[in-house]
């Protein structure tokens, strides 16, 4: 096989981000159709929120604003609320910054003098991993922290000395706010400078100066992200399977992707020093810092699975029809892999049941609502009410334990009137052992059998409970 004579010299990129497009917009149109335009996923609903909730005003009085809008992707997404509706970004934001990261990471491989077969088939990979699809489909600052980081790299490679420079400053942006991003942003600087000096003007003492000026601000800027953002980076994840995006249906690794990549590394000739070492830096991170590195190191598995696939490819197998059979079972597996990872983005909640109980929230008097936190982003959206807890607030833990498993009626009435509760929004999956296993335990028990409560909602397995005064 000789994929040299199969690319035409301009159409494989176009040939990629045609691919891309079809795989990001893909979840979109099947929510367009099937969830009356409802974005799926929770942690763009969060992001929304955080971003909305952003007040400069009040910045030195906020320690939340502070660590929030400290981030540009956060400040960003605060600027373009302003002008676009929050539906437009969730859905089309992300693959925004996909098809744009493809681009310069293309760029920056090209000017790399990557082979080109191997640039096409590492790209498609890559379009093809799951973690590409999930960082890139559902809204979320990673999809943002990529494109940046792949756009500053870019410019720092160029000739022209300002393009460099506002590389350069771009990366230290990045580094305000995404520290694991600063790390793969500065020692990919570093490794630039050391072997591939000859893409630069740069004599060695003045390279040693500027490695020595680059390590210094990556120090200085680390120790400013972790006091600014207090962001817990390092690997706390021991079960190896949760990697796998066979194994979570998550962003993750595809299995053959990392096979293909061990392999890439094992039989790259020495020339390929740079991607060697790359590689090297990629597993070590990825030991420090578990899954949070997952969507950087995937991008330098791709690179190394491209050579091993062309390995695969150019090797000569002693059984017959060997080569073929191989090659077919990678790509029905790595084309399996990614439109499963396409369904399950597409149908991922919240799903038309989640909007109707929802909606109903929302036509009711305004007050606090008590559910679980994986739910109270999606309240706070679609129903405009504030939430007692959420993802990122679960605060007053033993408070929220007692008022939902307690038995003591004055107790848990007490508590809800110190947190102001007005409703008690309650899912199937929180009667099915989210929260409580049994129809009549704790909250659900009381509830039931007393005047202070009254239920107002009630469909598919759906309860809205009022919190009624004293008098009620």
């Amino acid at each position: 096989m000789n994929l040299k004579k199969s690319l035409r010299k301009h159409n494989g990129f176009t040939t990629l981000l045609c691919t891309a497009i079809l795989l990001l917009l893909f979840p979109g149109f099947v929510r367009t159709v099937f969830y009356e335009k409802i974005p799926g996923g929770t942690m763009n609903y969060r992001d929304v929120i955080l971003a909305s909730r952003i007040d400069y005003k009040e910045f030195n009085k906020n320690s939340v604003t502070q660590s929030i809008a400290i981030k540009p992707y956060y400040a960003l997404l605060h600027l373009m609320l302003k002008f676009l509706s929050p539906n437009f970004l969730m859905n089309f934001l992300a693959p925004l910054f996909g098809l744009l990261f493809l681009l310069f990471l293309y760029l920056i491989l090209r000017k790399l003098e990557i082979e080109r077969e191997i640039l096409f088939i590492a790209m498609l990979m890559l379009i093809l991993s799951s973690s590409f699809i999930w960082n890139f489909t559902v809204l979320n600052e990673n999809s943002f922290i990529l494109f940046i980081l792949a756009l500053g790299i870019f410019l720092f490679l160029t000739e022209n000395k300002v393009s460099s420079v506002l590389g350069f400053l771009i990366l230290i942006m990045i580094s305000f706010g995404n520290l694991i991003a600063s790390i793969v942003g500065y020692s990919l600087l570093i490794l630039f400078l050391f072997y591939r000096s000859s893409m630069f003007a740069y004599k060695a003492e003045k390279r040693k100066r500027i490695i020595f000026m680059i390590s210094s601000i990556f120090l200085i800027l680390t120790i400013l992200n972790i006091y600014l953002i207090k962001e817990r980076i390092l690997n706390e994840n021991k079960e190896i399977l949760t990697y796998f995006s066979e194994i979570t249906m998550s962003n993750g690794f595809g299995m053959i992707i990392v096979i293909l990549a061990l392999t890439g590394f094992l039989t790259i000739g020495n020339e390929r020093k740079l991607l060697k070492n790359i590689f090297l830096i990629a597993l070590l991170l990825l030991v420090l810092f578990g899954l949070n590195f997952i969507v950087y190191a995937n991008i330098v598995f791709c690179i190394s699975a491209a050579y091993g696939f062309i390995w695969i490819i150019n090797r000569k197998w002693e059984l017959k029809n060997l080569n073929y059979w191989s090659v077919l079972l990678i790509i029905c597996g790595i084309l399996l892999m990614a439109l499963s990872i396409d369904l399950k983005i597409a149908s991922q909640r919240p799903d038309l049941k989640d909007f109707d109980a929802l909606n109903s929230l929302k036509a009711l008097r305004k007050g606090v609502v008590l559910s679980h936190e994986d739910y109270g982003f999606w309240i706070e959206y679609f129903s405009a009410k504030e939430t007692l807890i959420n993802n990122l607030n679960n605060f007053a833990k033993e408070d929220i334990a007692n008022i939902f498993y307690g038995y003591n009626f004055s107790l848990s009435m007490d508590l809800i009137k110190k947190y102001k509760i007005s409703y008690v929004f309650i899912t199937p999956e929180m009667k099915s052992g989210l929260v409580w296993k049994k129809d009549d335990e704790g909250l659900l028990f009381l509830m039931k059998n007393s005047n202070r409560f009254n239920r107002i909602y009630n469909k598919n397995d759906y309860e809205i409970w009022e919190v009624l005064d004293e008098q009620g």
